[in-house]
């Protein structure tokens, strides 16, 4: 398996039809990743957090695979620094046909409110914090690699910090495999990943969207806004 020259093919959805196939591809994706983040790849990027199956084959299955390091839980050390587990770490190494149920420009968060208050019979003020729900922004920008263009530069790519996201994992018992459903809101670098991966299971990329229009307007924009 190697990294193929970048197509803009949109990538088949995993079913029963074909799941005996994809999984046999999904295996040799994953382990294709991990030698290759192992001895390092070639050009700028050394390593890869992940990899969709359409960067590793012409006919490519909606799927991409996970460094393992992102994979289960983490470490004892990593616990004790709070990290957010359900916003960094998947649930399995392969992901299969994942899609964005929910990509707003605008969400409601609660946000700190500092109010300055005079204290009676005196010239003096005690600040109080207090939260509110306010609209914010949701779009925001970051810096982005693709291992399909190895020798080009990072770019600063328009992403949504919080998404809601649908997708399947495999699951075994007995020698019998099937899909199980997750859906989840996730947010930073764990949407970042799901927005890079389902892009490309789209045939769309950082560099040349769709092949043909360099700013096309992702499927998946404003998914879930109440019309």
């Amino acid at each position: 398996m190697e990294i193929i020259k970048p197509h803009h093919k949109p990538s088949e959805r995993v079913t029963r039809r074909n799941l005996e196939q994809a999984h046999k591809e999904a295996k040799d994706l994953a382990t294709f990743l991990e030698e290759g983040n192992k001895s390092g790849f070639t050009g700028n990027w050394q390593s890869a957090v992940g990899l969709s199956h359409c960067q590793v084959s012409e006919t490519p299955f909606a799927m991409f695979a996970i460094s393992s390091e992102l994979v289960g839980k983490p470490k004892k050390r990593e616990q004790s620094r709070g990290r957010n587990i359900k916003n960094y770490y998947f649930p399995a190494q392969v992901i299969f046909n994942a899609e964005i149920i929910e990509a707003l420009d605008e969400i409601e968060r609660l946000v700190p409110k500092r109010d300055l208050v005079r204290k009676p019979n005196s010239h003096e003020y005690e600040a109080t914090i207090t939260r509110e729900y306010k609209k914010v922004t949701n779009l925001i920008e970051v810096p982005d690699a693709c291992m399909s263009y190895p020798s080009r530069t990072k770019k600063n790519t328009r992403r949504y910090h919080t998404i809601k996201v649908k997708y399947q994992i495999l699951q075994s018992f007995a020698g019998f495999y099937w899909l199980r459903t997750i859906r989840e809101e996730v947010n930073a670098l764990k949407a970042h990943i799901f927005q890079h991966e389902i892009d490309h299971a789209h045939g769309i990329d950082m560099y040349f969207g769709d092949g043909e229009d360099r700013k096309i307007e992702k499927p998946y924009k404003n998914a879930g806004a109440k019309k």
